[in-house]
């Protein structure tokens, strides 16, 4: 696939990627209580899910063919797109369920009052959900800053009720429409959902080792 875009050569796109950071969360030692408390946010599976290298020329060939006025790839036989039940299948994140509007900068220090005066085991599964949503999910160009916005998603222990799926969805429309820009140089966002994406629709597209996963286990865990 040529990266050519209205005429003009294109270089590969950046992939900044976190897999190295995240290989290891769910084989790290975790108190139970911390566990129960991300179980209840359905983020348990969803952590071990993230691949640990990028193809940064396979993402940028897709970019190339994405159309943001019909949010779809372009492809030689038709149209093709992420769709809810993908990243449902692909991470098992929660398709229904509140879709939330991240706060103010003004509140941010309250709710970091929150999380610091919390007991040890929510003050842990808090951080430890932060950090792994921003490595991900919502994870930005700098690759290094955790964006304060988030701190409210775990503001309340007591229902945890996030449509994560949507949210990992309208993320990744967001970054492929900035992507696609002759002008733009990186891929934002949580590039590996749309890498597990090719690799579960195209699975002859390229080599790569295939795991071997329980039949209950997300399907990204295959790679």
């Amino acid at each position: 696939m040529s990266l050519i875009k209205y005429g003009r050569e294109r270089l590969v796109l950046k992939v900044a990627s976190h897999g190295s950071k995240l290989k290891n969360f769910p084989e790290r030692l975790m108190p139970e209580q911390v566990r129960r408390i991300v179980e209840d946010f359905h983020l348990m599976d969803f952590a071990g899910c993230s691949l640990t290298m990028l193809d940064a020329s396979l993402l940028s060939a897709f970019v190339e063919r994405w159309h943001p006025e019909t949010s779809s790839f372009h492809l030689p036989f038709g149209k093709m797109t992420v769709i809810l039940d993908d990243v449902d299948a692909l991470f098992h994140l929660l398709i229904v369920g509140t879709f939330f509007t991240p706060f103010h900068m003004d509140q941010a220090t309250t709710v970091r009052m929150e999380l610091v005066d919390a007991g040890r085991y929510q003050a842990a599964a808090r951080a430890y959900m932060l950090n792994l949503v921003t490595c991900t999910l919502f994870a930005d160009k700098s690759g290094v800053y955790m964006d304060v916005c988030y701190l409210s998603l775990f503001s309340a222990l007591d229902t945890p009720c996030w449509a994560w799926g949507v949210a990992a969805l309208t993320m990744l429309y967001s970054a492929l429409d900035a992507a696609s820009r002759i002008d733009t140089r990186q891929l934002a966002g949580y590039p590996s959902l749309l890498q597990c994406w090719i690799y579960e629709h195209f699975p002859h597209i390229c080599e790569r080792k295939i795991q071997h996963v329980a039949a209950a286990d997300p399907c990204a865990k295959r790679w």
